[in-house]
């Protein structure tokens, strides 16, 4: 795969992004070791379409800026997928401070 197309608000690619360079690269593939505690997967196909995950899902995490009927999509998803035990969380500033948390997703349909 030589690079790939980014979209925005669901509408045209606005851009291709080269995956040759190494800067983009560094980018995809590095964790700073702030985030090291994670045990993410990071995993590329060298074409589109869908694909088996190499494992299974256990959490979901929000930011917090996500929009609810894209939250009520993705866990829509889950249902439909018969994925169980996929914990949600959503990220938050908690009053009177300027760092990021992780809290348990609180949704209704």
């Amino acid at each position: 795969m030589n690079g790939l197309s980014f979209y925005a608000s669901g509408i045209r690619p606005k851009g291709r992004i080269e995956l040759k360079d190494s800067q983009i690269q560094r980018l995809l593939f590095t964790k700073t070791k702030a985030w090291e505690y994670e045990k993410e997967w990071r995993y590329v196909e060298s074409s589109n379409g869908s694909f088996d995950l190499p494992g299974s899902i256990q959490e979901i995490v929000f930011g917090m800026k996500c929009k609810k009927s894209d939250i009520e999509a993705i866990i829509t998803l889950c249902e439909k997928s018969n994925l169980k035990n996929v914990g949600f969380r959503q990220a938050f500033i908690a009053a009177g401070s300027d760092k990021l948390q992780l809290g348990k997703l609180k949704y209704n349909k």
